[in-house]
């Protein structure tokens, strides 16, 4: 065996011990691609509004349905970091497929907030989707902290 086919062979094997932990991530990789599409669905939302009521950049403010799709638009950025590293973490330290389930979650509540919220509809009816949202990342945060936290007390004491 050649010294280039040992080190070709130790890069698969490499790999090979890698394959459990990506394939933890499977699940969370695929709600990130989601998110990413809401994402995407959300900033075409807002370029169709800019367009339909002829509001040239750079202007953030105009027509109210333009000013509704600026405001889901940005609430989905604020909220699109600390999601996805909060599912990774979770995916990571606790279980991937039970960021997976959480992560969908998440942009199930995020789509709904977006489709009610650029219709009109107001009140305690946005409420049911946001508070969800926030909650899920919270959770998705909170338990590798807390798994953190136990792993390291086990090493200590």
């Amino acid at each position: 065996m050649t010294v280039m086919a040992a080190s070709v062979q130790d890069a698969l094997l490499s790999v090979q011990d890698f394959t459990p932990f990506l394939a933890n991530l499977a699940a969370p990789t695929l709600v990130a691609f989601l998110a990413h599409l809401l994402y995407v669905k959300f900033m075409v939302d807002l370029l169709m509004a800019r367009v339909k009521h002829k509001i040239f950049p750079p202007a953030m403010s105009g027509h109210p349905d333009f000013d509704r799709c600026v405001r889901v638009y940005e609430n989905q950025l604020e909220q699109y970091i600390p999601f996805l590293m909060s599912m990774f973490l979770c995916a990571i330290f606790i279980n991937g497929n039970l960021a997976g389930i959480l992560g969908l979650l998440w942009v199930l509540c995020r789509y709904q907030y977006g489709r009610r919220y650029q219709a009109h509809r107001y009140g305690r009816d946005i409420g049911r989707y946001t508070g969800p949202a926030y909650l899920l990342i919270a959770v998705m945060y909170i338990l590798p902290v807390v798994r953190i936290v136990y792993v390291y007390a086990q090493s200590v004491f």
